[in-house]
């Protein structure tokens, strides 16, 4: 059981810090997402969106603190010390003493997130293994005129991957190969919306509706297909799963999947048509303009070519017609990758000196400790100063027996400050635990019932100096 609330607290800490992240994230795309995507290179736009959504959990702020620490060490005083705000929710520890406990919000905010992201991802898997069962009953092999033609482009593309950058590719006219045995699985599926590819699971292949468009047509939609499937436009592929699952409660995450999904179709835009010359480029975009008269229709675990707005389109146009010089793009590029690097930064797990990352401890939770299981916060649990009125208390505040924290320790100033203290402390613990049985200048005693339903002393005295002592 303690697994398991030690997970849903550190589930509920990193969803919470990975929204904050993702939230600022999606609105530098708000502000500037169209120029990042007419004039940054698609490599460097992908490597941005990868460290913006899977490093912002935990990861890219420990890095960042860690080069920041480095560097202060190389150049004191030169570079600030953190970088972003401190983002935490209250600690709890899990007293044997029911009334001495607090609300555990991280866990429940954990719980609600897992039960949510459960239930999200039923939504969206169910479809998808019907939608298999339907594709393995209605598809049929490709003829051979569309299985000549997709060698034929899977020949080229192959070829364009080993250009230099500014060379252009040789499509003088070449025959189609008259014993066609593409490398990738392709079908024709009466009464799909429009051609598209499948990428759920071990399942990775190429759809047609029909198989009656013209040979640009079919070049043009081969292209874009096999760029889906290939590793740089399968980089994106499941960052929209992510954000549906992860952040379903997150309104951000679903505006940063439409982004994903503009980023996604412009970057194989870019893969398809990389070392082609003018002609063919515009031959594909009329290919492109076609098919977006259609309706578009999304279907579970698909892409397909012609889809998103008038915007969009008018975009992946323009992008394809005119790309960006390269060392503009790269340049570009290099900043939004900076700029998502920053985003991802903006929030980061609040931290004491030894303590839980994430977890803060207040006066509210701090009398929870009491009577706590040790490996519950780990052995190197700190306490802030100011606790009470304290001055003092950090690792030393806890005192421990066993596996047990037997006791609590708050360190004052002076006895003014002690005095004050011990005032606020025996009203705190006479709400929590009742009126006191025993309640001196030096010693207040309480009774209470532990979760065993024992009677249970809980004893607030002075200790050494000006020492504060709960056990």
């Amino acid at each position: 059981m303690t697994f398991l609330l030690s997970l849903l607290e550190n589930a509920g800490v990193s969803m919470l810090l990975w929204g904050a992240n993702i939230a600022v994230f999606a609105v530098v795309l708000c502000l500037t997402g169209q120029f990042w995507q007419c004039n940054a290179a698609p490599a460097l736009r992908r490597a941005g969106y990868c460290v913006a959504i899977y490093l912002s959990i935990y990861w890219l702020p420990e890095i960042v603190s860690s080069l920041l620490a480095l560097l202060n060490l190389c150049l004191p005083g030169v570079f600030p010390e953190t970088l972003g705000v401190p983002l935490s929710l209250p600690a709890v520890g899990h007293s044997a003493i029911p009334a001495l406990r607090v609300f555990n919000w991280a866990a429940a905010l954990g719980a609600a997130w897992l039960l949510g992201a459960l239930v999200c991802a039923a939504i969206r898997i169910v479809p998808r293994l019907r939608f298999r069962k339907w594709l393995r009953q209605n598809r049929r092999p490709l003829g051979k005129r569309a299985a000549r033609i997709l060698q034929k482009v899977m020949t080229q593309m192959d070829e364009a991957e080993n250009l230099r950058p500014g060379e252009l590719l040789d499509e003088s006219p070449r025959p189609l190969p008259a014993h066609p045995h593409p490398r990738c699985a392709a079908y024709t599926v009466p009464g799909l919306p429009g051609p598209m590819c499948v990428m759920s699971g071990n399942m990775r292949c190429l759809l047609l509706d029909k198989e009656d468009y013209d040979r640009e047509t079919l070049e043009a939609i081969f292209r874009h297909e096999l760029s889906h499937l290939a590793p740089g436009g399968a980089r994106l592929w499941g960052y929209e799963d992510i954000l549906a699952i992860g952040g379903w409660w997150n309104p951000a995450a679903w505006l940063l999947r439409r982004y994903l999904r503009e980023e996604n179709e412009l970057s194989c835009d870019a893969l398809a048509n990389r070392g082609r010359s003018a002609e063919t480029r515009a031959a594909y975009a009329r290919a492109l303009t076609e098919l977006a008269a259609r309706r578009p229709a999304f279907l579970p675990g698909t892409a397909q070519m012609a889809c998103g707005n008038r915007g969009l389109l008018r975009r992946r146009v323009r992008a394809v017609m005119q790309p960006p010089p390269r060392r503009r793009s790269i340049a570009v590029g290099l900043l939004f990758l900076l700029v998502a690097l920053l985003s991802a930064s903006v929030f980061f797990p609040a931290q004491m000196e030894g303590g839980a990352r994430g977890m803060a401890v207040t006066e509210q939770t701090f009398l929870s400790d009491l009577r706590a299981p040790v490996d519950w916060r780990g052995t190197r649990t700190v306490l802030p100063a100011g606790l009470y009125g304290a001055e003092e208390a950090g690792v030393n505040g806890y005192v421990r027996e066993g596996a047990t924290v037997a006791g609590l320790r708050l360190f004052y100033a002076d006895a003014e400050a002690l005095a004050e203290g011990q005032a606020r402390l025996a009203a705190a613990l006479t709400e929590r635990l009742g009126a006191p049985v025993k309640a001196e200048e030096s010693e207040t005693v309480w009774q209470t019932a532990d979760e065993s339903g024992a009677r249970t002393e809980v004893r607030l005295a002075r200790g050494d100096g000006f020492t504060l002592v709960i056990e």
